[in-house]
């Protein structure tokens, strides 16, 4: 209502994101610093002039998007930020850019907790997870004996570790996560 009244509704972009989710008890976890979907899962709203009302994009995006989308709705050419780290999402949210849509997505969070079945209770350090298409992987550098792999569309409540099953998987995201670092 502020920007109608102020006349700047038809110039203002306004982007409603959030930093992380919480666990509230799935995983038998109450906060956030581990990386499960409902820690990393957030929304992504915009609206605005150039913004198409109404459009859902289903693509993986991450929050280094954010920026670049912004600098390109404010006028800004692409190649004044090709150096940024992230794509714009304007062709996503115009449903005309197939190249720009993605399935990988990264995640890291430094985590200075103990899991119960620690060996001697060392903290964990960095947790990585990686999701490509299906696939996600959590990575524990500290212990790699946690790590973990689910597919998320037959278990998107990540309940089931499919590690032993799928190590090829693993190691494929793995080496993702290694090259990114």
């Amino acid at each position: 209502d502020e920007l109608d009244r102020l006349g700047l509704r038809e110039s203002t972009v306004l982007a409603v994101t959030s930093d992380h989710g919480e666990g509230l008890g799935d995983h038998n976890w109450w906060k956030h610093s581990l990386l499960y979907q409902e820690q990393i899962r957030i929304p992504l709203i915009l609206q605005g002039p150039g913004i198409p009302v109404g459009q859902v994009v289903k693509s993986v995006v991450e929050h280094v998007d954010l920026m670049p989308t912004l600098l390109q709705l404010a006028g800004l050419d692409e190649s004044t930020f090709a150096e940024v780290q992230g794509r714009s999402l304007i062709g996503l949210l115009h449903g005309d850019d197939p190249h720009n849509q993605r399935s990988i997505a990264y995640s890291e969070v430094h985590s200075f907790f103990t899991l119960s079945e620690s060996p001697g209770k060392r903290d964990i350090g960095v947790i990585y997870s990686i999701i490509d298409g299906r696939w996600k992987l959590l990575h524990f550098p500290r212990q790699p004996a946690y790590d973990k792999l689910f597919n998320l569309q037959e278990d998107p409540g990540e309940l089931r570790n499919l590690i032993d099953q799928h190590q090829d998987v693993a190691e494929r995201l793995l080496n993702e996560l290694q090259r990114r670092e």
